[in-house]
């Protein structure tokens, strides 16, 4: 909820996490899935030689309470990649809109979400 006047946004759940997720960094927004519960991408960081943002996908319960995660992936690159959308569009299929190495925009599908584990 966000105050139109202020333009601060309500904190209406806050829930401690049951892994080390320090670093995930930015998302997409949460989708619902089929399974009455919510999706989303989230970036992971890492320092090698250079910097790696990959992504892993996050599952929520209809309470936004953290259940499943995804391994680390990538679309194209084991390098720069942020996914910052998601749209659900039929049966277990999304469009996704990324960014690789910072200066290639992408539109991709996807028609399954990778295995979650916990």
């Amino acid at each position: 909820e966000v105050d139109i006047d202020s333009g601060v946004a309500k904190l209406i759940h806050r829930n401690p996490l049951s892994i080390c997720a320090k670093f995930w960094v930015g998302s997409s927004p949460l989708v619902r899935t089929d399974d009455n519960g919510w999706v989303c991408a989230v970036h992971e960081t890492a320092k090698r030689k250079k910097e790696i943002i990959s992504h892993r996908f996050v599952w929520f319960d209809k309470d936004f309470n953290l259940q499943k995660w995804s391994k680390i992936s990538y679309f194209e690159t084991n390098g720069l990649e942020m996914c910052n959308g998601i749209i659900p569009i039929e049966d277990n299929k999304y469009i996704i809109s990324c960014s690789i190495e910072e200066d290639k925009g992408q539109i991709r599908t996807i028609t399954k979400m990778p295995e979650f584990t916990q």
